[in-house]
């Protein structure tokens, strides 16, 4: 059936305008579907908003929409000069740009409108009730999306239902309504192949690690945070980075970049809240060192809660709020987990390679390629077990080993899945972290309260802590140390040089200064570094203050 737009659809969608000339006629049947082609500009901003509607309605028709609202603004999605998607905040002369692909009347004189200054202001404040038709933007995917519902996603384009818009078009083979044996032999085949490289610890550690990767892959459908997943070894070429960066290759198609982690605190809490800005479904902060504290609280919040972040852009009094979709994954040697952490993230340990090995089979470059070629086969291996697991009945898993309980919807649909496949060892080592055997929190917490029991005053320089350790090396040596000494807890080299008589203050510091700032179980009182003076730097106990929220 045809139709043509009325006088009374026009008073409805603008009161104070004419009536229609020959180029408003469209075919229709249903005042939703109206595309005028010539569009005016009324005495009322809220009328005009209703054609601004109609005309970036039409535009998004004929560009594959590119106009979207994200966070409650205007925005418009395009390529950069490298040829990648980004997208950027609509100012006036883009909007101006938009607009005027169109005929603009006045809807008084019906003559020709320049679309002025004051307009595209209005335009770029108006909320997105007044402007109906745009779509809202979640974000930019760069590969195949596999749907909290199982579903494949693999044409370029935006996906109303999803929210994300995506930048390439795949081939994905068809899955299987009901996968047989043969299917799920085939996907864990594809899922496990990559990984044969890497020397886990342990068995769980390898189950952690595609437990990483369904994280990844299902990160963009789940509406709450996900924990930190944590890649642990004992030395550096263990392969840290390259796991990290592959399980970004294999779950978007892209080789993700690294943050490089720093010691300095605030540092690290500009880099998380760069991270919280830009909302990347995956964020990897490589080269941990050993003492540095890598969870300011930008990164807590971020990992906990609702689900969204509220942000303070540096340098300025302004916030801003932004989803908390980014998983993050750190790596470094040796990681120092403290126990209040220990609930908020999983870990996958890797160790040096085998004994006689010269190096991998394939390089990084080759591992990272692979793993781009492959996310296709990937994100089609992990629909062949949803879909088994979805004709199970969606079987939840078994309580793990350690307490887990703030990310459930994580927990039953990630681990869920992947236990009903045949990954039974997920999170086994969860429990053993969230105990008292939790070797970096025991060891701080011991120097910590040892300084507050060799300086009650809650006060102390590296020179006083080395003549305590002088003092104590000096009866050790004589045949009767004290019954209580903090040269117990401190490392090899600094009891060797004390012994020695070789133990200098720049020394002293450089070993007190990877526990500052840090807050350990069972401690009321945490080390805080002060300004340098002449008599040295400065250090404090100061109390631990209850932390009731992020």
């Amino acid at each position: 059936m045809t139709g043509s737009i009325t006088e009374n659809d026009l008073a409805y969608y603008c009161p104070s305008a004419p009536s229609l000339t020959e180029k408003n006629v469209l075919p229709s049947d249903s005042r939703t579907s109206y595309e005028p082609t010539v569009y005016y500009i009324a005495e009322s901003f809220r009328e005009t908003l209703r054609w601004i509607n109609f005309a970036i309605k039409r535009y998004n028709r004929l560009h594959d929409s590119t106009v979207f609202y994200q966070n409650g603004r205007l925005v418009w999605i395009a390529r950069d000069e490298t040829g990648s998607y980004q997208i950027y905040p609509l100012d006036r002369n883009r909007i101006r740009i938009i607009l005027t692909d169109f005929t603009w009347l006045n809807a008084q004189t019906r003559e020709p409108c320049r679309l002025g200054n004051d307009l595209l202001e209005t335009i770029i404040a108006a909320p997105p009730v007044l402007i109906p038709d745009v779509p809202v933007l979640k974000g930019l995917y760069s590969g195949v999306l596999l749907t909290a519902g199982g579903r494949i996603i693999s044409a370029k384009g935006y996906d109303s239902k999803t929210g994300l818009y995506l930048t390439t078009s795949y081939d994905v083979p068809i899955i299987p309504e009901h996968p047989g044996q043969d299917d799920v032999t085939l996907a864990l085949n594809i899922i496990d192949t990559l990984f044969e490289e890497f020397l886990f610890e342990t068995e769980c550690d390898r189950h952690n690690t595609i437990l990483l990767l369904g994280t990844a892959i299902f990160r963009p459908q789940l509406s709450g945070p996900v924990p930190i997943g944590i890649i642990d070894k004992n030395t550096s070429g263990a392969g840290g980075t390259l796991l990290s960066q592959l399980t970004g290759a294999l779950a978007y198609g892209v080789i993700p970049p690294v943050y490089s982690a720093t010691k300095r605190k605030d540092e690290f809490e500009k880099i998380v809240r760069s991270i919280n800005k830009t909302n990347p479904f995956v964020a990897i902060i490589d080269n941990l060192e050993n003492g540095m504290d890598w969870t300011p609280a930008a990164l807590l919040s971020a990992t906990s809660g609702t689900g969204e972040v509220i942000s303070r852009n540096m340098g300025t009094f302004d916030s801003f709020t932004s989803g908390a979709s980014t998983l993050y994954i750190v790596n470094g040697i040796n990681v120092e987990i403290r126990a209040d952490v220990t609930r908020r993230m999983f870990r996958i340990r890797l160790v040096t390679k085998k004994a006689g090995q010269t190096g991998y089979s394939r390089t990084k470059t080759q591992l990272l390629t692979e793993g781009v070629n492959l996310h296709p086969k990937i994100i089609w291996a992990f629909a062949v077990l949803y879909q088994k697991w979805k004709n199970a009945g969606f079987p939840a898993p078994p309580k793990c080993s350690g307490d887990i309980s703030e990310y459930p919807e994580w927990d039953y649909r990630v681990r869920g899945m992947l236990y009903h496949a045949g990954y039974t060892r997920m999170l086994e080592n969860q429990g053993i972290m969230q105990t008292s055997d939790n070797e970096a929190d025991i060891e701080g917490a011991g120097l910590v309260l040892m300084l507050k029991n060799k300086f009650p005053e809650g006060f102390f320089t590296p020179g006083r802590v080395r003549a305590v350790l002088e003092k104590e090396a000096e009866l050790r040596k004589n045949g009767c140390p004290a019954r209580e000494e903090l040269l117990d807890y401190a490392p090899e080299d600094i009891v060797r040089l004390a012994l020695q008589n070789a133990l200098t203050t720049t020394k002293v510091g450089y070993w007190l200064r990877k526990f500052t700032d840090a807050k350990y179980s069972g401690c009321d009182v945490f080390i805080k570094r002060g300004e340098r003076t002449d008599g040295g730097r400065p250090y404090h106990l100061v109390p631990v203050e209850s932390q009731m929220t992020l």
